[in-house]
C-alpha cells in the first residue's frame, strides 16, 4: 500500500489500486505497565550519591511524571525547562507540533538539585554524561534495563516506553480524563 501511495504521489500512476484494501491488523501484544511496588524498586536502584545515579533517578522520575517519549527526553534543552511554572516548553513529539508538558513540584526539586550537580557544561542538552556529552537513546535504554534487572523486575519489560505507559495508566487511575492525557502525551 505504501509503495503504490508513493508511486501515485510521484506521478508514476494516476490511480492507487490499493485504496480499497482494508488494513490487516496483526495480533498486538499488550504493553504491560509497572506496579507501584515495581516503580519504587526501580527508583531505589540508582545510587543518588553519584552524578550518574542522581541523573538517572531524575530522568526516570521525569518520564514517570510527564510521560515523555525517550526521543523527547534526550532532545530536551536547558531553555525548555521552566522551573517557576513547572513546564517543559516546546516539546517536539512525533507530530512535530510543539507542546508544553507540566511536571510536578517534586520533580522540580529533583531538577533544581540535578542542575546544581550538573554544573556549567557547554552542552545545551538537559541530560548529559559524566563527560558532559549529550545522553544517547541507546545508553538510556541500556541503563534502564540494567536497573530493572537489579530491581528484580521480571514479568514486565523495563523500558522508557513502559515508563510512559505506566504514566498514562496512573494518570487515568488518578482521575485524569483521556482527552487531557492525549494532549500531555502528544
Amino acid at each position: 500500500k505504501r509503495f503504490f501511495l508513493f508511486l501515485q504521489s510521484e506521478g508514476w500512476i494516476v490511480n492507487n489500486p490499493t485504496v480499497m484494501l482494508k488494513t490487516r491488523l496483526g495480533q498486538q501484544t499488550p504493553i504491560l505497565s509497572l506496579t507501584e511496588e515495581q516503580i519504587l524498586q526501580l527508583l531505589a536502584q540508582p545510587d543518588q550519591q553519584t552524578f550518574t545515579g542522581y541523573r538517572d533517578y531524575t530522568m526516570f522520575a521525569l518520564i514517570l511524571d510527564t510521560g515523555l517519549r525517550l526521543g523527547e527526553l534526550v532532545s530536551l534543552s536547558l531553555s525548555q525547562v521552566e522551573m517557576k511554572s513547572c513546564f517543559l516548553t516546546g516539546v517536539l513529539g512525533k507530530s512535530r507540533r510543539p507542546r508544553d508538558v507540566p511536571f510536578s513540584d517534586e520533580v522540580r526539586k529533583l531538577l533544581v538539585k540535578y542542575l546544581k550537580i550538573r554544573g556549567d557544561v557547554p552542552v545545551d542538552r538537559l541530560f548529559v554524561t559524566i563527560d558532559g556529552k549529550p545522553m544517547k537513546i541507546r545508553t538510556i535504554q541500556d541503563i534502564l534495563s540494567e536497573y530493572g534487572a537489579k530491581a528484580g523486575i521480571k514479568d514486565v519489560r523495563v523500558s522508557p516506553h513502559t515508563l510512559r505507559h505506566t504514566f498514562a495508566k496512573f494518570y487515568i487511575l488518578n482521575g485524569g480524563d483521556p482527552f487531557s492525557l492525549q494532549e500531555v502525551l502528544g
